[in-house]
């Protein structure tokens, strides 16, 4: 009998290289658990942050007023906006056409478009129509809003040009600035985004221009680039680059000094995509997901969404909303700090949005939920799902038989596991028994690895390990395995050991 052991896929969710050449340390399913630096967590739970005041329609719409020492958290839903600071929405501006608002915080005042109403204004206290004018603009079109350089800049539903402000004024008299003679594949103005580059990225790629830039994303997917400061005098192109079509608006976001945009191809890091000239692997983060990405790209229904949470309590990380239907959304979740890949399903949020530093995000039926938030999903337990890459564990030609299981669990209270082998690339199913493995006051069972040989950090470890050898039978030539937990705790995933016995040959 021969022990093998695996780590756990600290590699994240891949779903790009053949099975039978994927690492060990990835996985082909990853569901609700979140790669991290040599182990996996179980994600954080959510709770319910606002009980009252919005009713059961869609919540379309989170963002953050902040301004001086004010800080509020602003919902838009129903056709209203709320203020949902505290568990008790109240409505600040009513009878409105829309619910999803793209907004700016702009020298203590919050500008809001949405491409169907009036633009509004938030001063920290009241809404207001927003003072915009400019000369062949309907304000009523404006569907996109920021900040760059000193400037507020908005754009239309359907149109290829942007309008930009005076220096230091939100709204006001806009200028026009055409677009549509500078890409050379037309399409209409998607999202944009001011880059501020000083020296790269501070997540994952380096390197940098050293400029405040605009960068502006058409439908065609060609992606403008300028620096300078005035639209008018001093503006220069830095390039125009060919990306596949962006998402939506809410598809751009900052990550660190880097600008990172969903796109049909793919998660793209503008970092990369300047420092190489053009799109290739360097530049596009979500390489390893992209398959699972690009066939969900079609969906036209609202929800896509980026946003990214440095506070996160596992690490940094970047989510991107997937809309499966009008009703019904997963999050693919990116650990920044490894590039790390997992899926979240079970948190049904149709938007997302900070507010003083926590993440929260809006459901279909008139809820925010405050998620990062303990470790239940509302009092309900979080289950894990994964699936390991295969591994012929050095002897592609020999038969291997598979006797007993052991995975290394370190947790706070009590875990539950179900967990079978894997052969030749087919799923034999889960057995319906699940087995205590972490109990209150677990120890250490016949295990003494090196675990600094695995990067894991035992100072924060958590109060019980344990790792059980586990009955189970089948043979095959490729190696993996099937594991599903369900737990009210925190519960770290650390490895996975085989006990297997070689066929003929060399083992």
């Amino acid at each position: 009998m021969v022990a093998q052991t695996i780590p756990s896929p600290i590699g994240g969710w891949n779903r790009r290289d053949a099975l039978d050449i994927m690492p060990p340390e990835d996985a082909v399913t990853l569901d609700n658990w979140f790669p991290g630096t040599g182990k996996v967590v179980l994600r954080r739970g959510y709770t319910e942050h606002v009980t009252s005041g919005i009713g059961s329609s869609n919540v379309d719409t989170l963002e953050e007023y902040n301004a001086t020492t004010v800080r509020k958290l602003l919902a838009g839903a129903n056709g209203n906006i709320y203020d949902v600071s505290t568990t008790t929405a109240s409505s600040l501006k009513s009878g409105l056409s829309a619910n999803r608002w793209e907004t700016l915080n702009f020298n203590g005042s919050m500008g809001w478009v949405n491409g169907t109403d009036t633009p509004l204004v938030y001063d920290g206290s009241s809404f207001g129509n927003m003072t915009v004018s400019g000369t062949g603009l309907t304000v009523t079109n404006l569907k996109g809003i920021m900040g760059h350089q000193s400037r507020s800049f908005f754009w239309e539903n359907n149109s290829q040009d942007f309008w930009y402000s005076a220096t230091n004024t939100l709204g006001g008299s806009l200028t026009k600035f055409p677009l549509s003679r500078v890409g050379g594949f037309g399409g209409n103005l998607v999202c944009a985004g001011s880059w501020n580059v000083a020296g790269g990225s501070e997540e994952w790629v380096g390197g940098g221009i050293g400029n405040d830039l605009a960068v502006f994303v058409m439908s065609s997917g060609d992606t403008i680039v300028y620096e300078g400061d005035d639209p008018a005098s001093n503006w220069n192109l830095v390039g125009v680059y060919r990306l596949p079509d962006p998402l939506d608006v809410r598809a751009i976001i900052r990550v660190g000094s880097d600008l990172v945009i969903a796109t049909k191809g793919g998660v793209v890091s503008m970092s990369g995509v300047a420092s190489a000239g053009q799109l290739e692997p360097r530049g596009v983060v979500s390489d390893k997901i992209n398959p699972a990405l690009i066939a969900k790209n079609d969906l036209t229904d609202p929800g896509w969404q980026l946003i990214y949470h440095p506070t996160y309590t596992q690490g940094r990380l970047l989510l991107l909303n997937i809309p499966n239907s009008t009703e019904d959304f997963d999050q693919f979740a990116m650990n920044t700090e490894t590039l790390s890949w997992a899926r979240f399903v079970d948190m049904n949020a149709r938007c997302w949005g900070r507010y003083n530093e926590n993440l929260y995000f809006g459901t279909t039926d008139g809820k925010i939920m405050k998620a990062d938030d303990g470790n239940t999903d509302n009092t309900a337990n979080i289950a894990g799902d994964a699936e390991t890459a295969y591994s012929y564990f050095d002897a592609r030609g020999i038969l291997k038989r598979v006797s007993a299981l052991r995975p290394v669990f370190a947790g706070t209270g009590s875990v539950s596991v179900s967990i079978a082998p894997q052969f030749d690339f087919q799923r034999r199913g889960i057995p319906s028994t699940e087995l205590t493995l972490i109990e209150a006051g677990s120890t250490w069972e016949n295990i003494t690895p090196n675990w600094e040989d695995w990067g894991t950090d035992w100072e924060e470890a958590l109060s019980s390990v344990v790792a059980k050898w586990i009955a189970s039978t089948g043979v095959g030539y490729a190696i993996g395995a099937r594991l599903r937990v369900s737990t009210a705790d925190d519960i770290e995933w650390h490895s996975l050991t085989y006990q297997l016995e070689p066929g003929q040959g060399i083992f």
